[in-house]
């Protein structure tokens, strides 16, 4: 009671307290859970397709919510607003559309990097919070091939500007040796420059097959 008190359950989505920690009845009206209808390659909505005219590195990805109303909020309470207790809503959410999705097992998951500074201010590092709760859903070994090696944002930026960006932005790790198909985490597919630099750098290292995930992805063309 007491806890309850102190912490009352609050909607993932846009933190007003309810009677439990599921999403309120305004959130779930604004929120767009995405299904199989949607492009086989990059999951977005077939009129905001990512991949009309570009060939990613990745073999597929799978997000759970188009990046508008509840699902956006809650991403950007978990991002910015110190809110890391989301992700075990985040990932459950990611883990439901994986398993239904994706009919195929993979041997490790990863994720998308952040920079030093930003893991420092936040205190943690999105992607790997969610890649970490996925880890355990799946029960595959959380692996950390990639670094971070630039520090310019891809918010700014057009869609050119970011695949050019994101090729300097990331690396491999040292010694790095990868074998068979790799599950790449991220909390928001935009472009999908960064999940393409990603990839691309785990099947240098070995990497048969990258697929994705992440929780949202964005709705409108950048």
């Amino acid at each position: 009671m007491v806890k309850k008190l102190i912490f009352p359950p609050r909607c993932p989505f846009c933190g007003r307290v309810e009677k439990n920690s599921r999403p309120c009845e305004k959130c779930l009206k604004s929120a767009k859970e995405l299904s199989d209808a949607v492009c086989p390659k990059c999951g977005s909505f077939p009129e905001f397709c990512k991949c009309t005219s570009r060939s990613f590195s990745f073999k597929r990805n799978v997000s759970a919510f188009a990046y508008e109303g509840g699902p956006r909020l809650a991403l950007l309470r978990f991002k910015e607003r110190n809110a890391p207790q989301l992700s075990e809503f985040m990932a459950n959410r990611m883990y439901h559309h994986i398993v239904g999705r994706y009919k195929t097992s993979f041997d490790a998951i990863t994720y998308v990097p952040q920079t030093r500074l930003k893991s420092l201010r936040r205190g943690y590092c999105p992607a790997e919070i969610l890649a970490g709760q996925l880890a355990d859903r799946l029960h595959l070994p959380l692996i950390q091939p990639l670094m971070r090696v630039g520090n310019r944002q891809q918010k700014y930026l057009s869609a050119a500007g970011r695949y050019k960006n994101a090729g300097r932005n990331y690396a491999l790790c040292k010694n790095i040796s990868l074998r068979g198909k790799v599950l790449l985490i991220d909390d928001l597919f935009t472009t999908g420059a960064t999940l393409d630099a990603c990839a691309s750098l785990l099947k240098k290292a070995g990497a048969s097959e990258v697929c994705t995930a992440t929780f949202c992805i964005a709705v409108k063309k950048s």
